[in-house]
């Protein structure tokens, strides 16, 4: 039986035989100043094409706008798309959790371009994040396998420490905990949880106090993150720091999520079921319209939905 919060990827049908007039599809990578991780958020976002594209027999235009740092950015995305007269945008977040970005920052950006590029009236649809799915904690879970297997390593002799990004969002930090409860339960000597940046405790601090536990010799640290970039090299200094201030623990680092075909199946099925919502004449169950108004010209009208999943 599954428990609250936890959903399950389906297999998407052979072949959708519809057409969407007047849509636009926008995949939005949080974005990051290390190509490394633009390159990886740019190969899921064409991999999630190519496999919307074999159960499509036509799909609309798709870009990708991220949300910081890289370009292009998810406000230039919105002004070309709705400049192209595209009356729907399905607006695909790709983020681990709900946090502020989903919930504030990408609300806010898409209600200004809209408002001020806007002629006619347009509905926006934003999907939620990947969030808490069973396949997603066995791909954490086979990161974690990995490096044991690699370094020869055994659990009961190992600390493990889980780093999330870190968020202010009260709801967000309570699957990041369950989901480090899942992730981290299989037979470890000692496990911690902590954050990069914005929740406590603070990732610099665990890795200090995990290496005053005695019965260890060696410490895993998973970054729980979708792709490389600042964060993750910035892990490695920690390490290594971390190395030559205790070189009688193993001190070692799982990969991130990224490549798996779960995180390409999971956005796929996402971005098909708010293609197909977005061409109905009512709102999905437990959709919210976030906030209606009217463009800068008052020549259209436009609303922001949240889809459920």
């Amino acid at each position: 039986m599954l428990g609250p919060g936890f959903l399950v990827v389906r297999t998407l049908p052979p072949m959708y035989d519809k057409t969407f007039p007047s849509t636009a599809v926008i995949l939005v990578p949080h974005g990051t100043r290390e190509q490394a991780g633009v390159n990886q958020s740019l190969e899921l976002c064409v991999e999630v094409f190519q496999e919307l594209n074999r159960n499509f027999q036509r799909l609309p235009p798709f870009y990708v706008g991220f949300l910081e740092i890289a370009r292009p950015s998810l406000e230039e995305m919105l002004e070309s798309v709705v400049r192209n007269g595209n009356q729907k945008v399905v607006v695909v977040p790709i983020m681990l959790f709900d946090a502020d970005h989903i919930k504030k920052d990408i609300p806010a950006i898409i209600r200004r371009a809209i408002e001020s590029y806007a002629d006619k009236s347009v509905t926006v649809y934003i999907t939620s994040a990947y969030g808490m799915r069973w396949r997603l904690l066995g791909l954490a879970m086979e990161r974690q396998k990995e490096v044991l297997a690699d370094g020869n390593l055994t659990r009961e002799q190992t600390a493990y420490v889980m780093v999330a990004r870190g968020t202010s969002d009260e709801a967000a930090l309570r699957q990041v905990e369950t989901v480090y409860e899942l992730i981290g339960m299989t037979g470890y000597a000692h496990r911690k949880l902590c954050y990069f940046a914005a929740a406590e405790p603070r990732v610099e601090d665990v890795l200090e106090q995990v290496a005053q536990l005695e019965g260890i010799r060696s410490v895993l640290v998973q970054p729980y993150l979708l792709f490389e970039g600042y964060l993750t090299n910035h892990l490695r200094d920690l390490l290594e720091q971390s190395r030559q201030k205790w070189p009688h623990l193993r001190w070692v680092q799982t990969d991130v999520l990224w490549p798996s075909s779960s995180l390409v199946h999971i956005l796929a099925e996402k971005v098909s079921d708010a293609l197909l919502s977005s061409q109905r004449d009512t709102l999905p169950h437990d959709a919210r319209v976030l906030v209606e108004g009217v463009t800068k010209s008052n020549s259209g009208s436009y609303r922001i939905v949240a889809l459920p999943w």
